[in-house]
């Protein structure tokens, strides 16, 4: 009984983290679109640098079989979301004081996250 509701959980994580992943892509997407159109080229290369990172999780589990859990994924891809959106594109630190210790330190925790998964699996 205990693995039916652990196996109904990833699930629902997985799918979850799916739909949050196709949102963040199709946000980029039109992200290209409007930087295209408005001749934009710095927003133009960050999206798309962006809408290839959202697949590195998948690269890094088909190539080298790492493994991120769901909600670490998620975490992620929303923080580079966050990151390419707000900060490269409505300077929201010129309004708030505090995003760019936000940013930083969310990133500090991602990086942590990851070099932790790199020592676990070597």
């Amino acid at each position: 009984m205990r693995n039916f509701y652990r196996k109904r959980a990833e699930g629902v994580s997985s799918m979850v983290r799916l739909v949050i992943v196709d949102f963040i892509r199709l946000m980029l997407i039109v992200m290209i679109a409007i930087s295209i159109i408005n001749n934009r080229n710095l927003v133009l290369t960050v999206a798309i640098l962006g809408f290839v990172s959202t697949f590195l999780p998948w690269m890094l589990k088909r190539f080298f079989n790492i493994r991120f859990p769901a909600k670490a994924e998620v975490i992620i891809l929303l923080f580079i979301y966050g990151v390419l959106l707000y900060s490269g594109i409505h300077n929201v630190s010129f309004v708030f004081w505090w995003w760019n210790i936000l940013l930083k330190f969310g990133a500090a925790i991602i990086l942590g996250f990851v070099m932790f998964t790199v020592m676990f699996i070597s």
